[in-house]
């Protein structure tokens, strides 16, 4: 595998914002997607077994980030990225609990639109697994609601095509 550098950067534009666009957020169990197609990182195919959907998660703005710190071991020869995705989901509720559990009970693959216009997924590789944690707030001004955590160690962190968006089964109203 060669590791030569094929490309350098100029400095862009000061257009850009952190942050991901809300109701952006898409999430499957792994097992539902049987064909990925990468071309220069990003992914141009995505084919989903034949019923299965792509569910959204509408979430408020400024509730949902992610993360992704780069591990390079050059004893060992080791490179990868551990990426967290955040989501904040407010008012707890019996059909939430029940929806969540069964995030956690399988490896996702995610897909979130940054503020920036760019698609992102996660769990390509080895799938996204999440953790949830619940609370009620202590206070009026506290957060009733539930964290998502979602951590994934792979190679690489993929972009999404936004042409494989518009193919997908989303299994709710978007």
């Amino acid at each position: 595998m060669s590791c030569l550098l094929t490309t350098g950067f100029d400095i862009e534009c000061n257009d850009g914002v952190g942050g991901l666009e809300p109701g952006s957020f898409l999430i499957t169990q792994k097992e539902n997607i049987t064909t990925v197609t990468t071309v220069a990182g990003a992914i141009t195919v995505l084919t989903q077994v034949g019923g299965t959907s792509f569910f959204r998660y509408r979430l408020r703005k400024n509730t949902q980030n992610f993360d992704g710190a780069n591990t390079n071991t050059p004893e060992t020869g080791v490179n990868f990225i551990a990426n967290t995705l955040v989501l904040l989901m407010m008012k707890m509720s019996a059909a939430k609990n029940v929806e969540l559990k069964l995030v956690t009970q399988k490896p996702n693959i995610c897909i979130v639109r940054d503020l920036n216009g760019v698609y992102h997924a996660f769990g390509i590789e080895t799938g996204m697994e999440f953790s949830i944690n619940s609370s009620s707030g202590k206070a009026y001004g506290d957060m009733n609601g539930y964290t998502l955590t979602g951590i994934e160690e792979s190679k690489y962190r993929y972009t999404v095509d936004p042409t494989v968006i518009a193919s997908l089964v989303i299994g709710n109203p978007s």
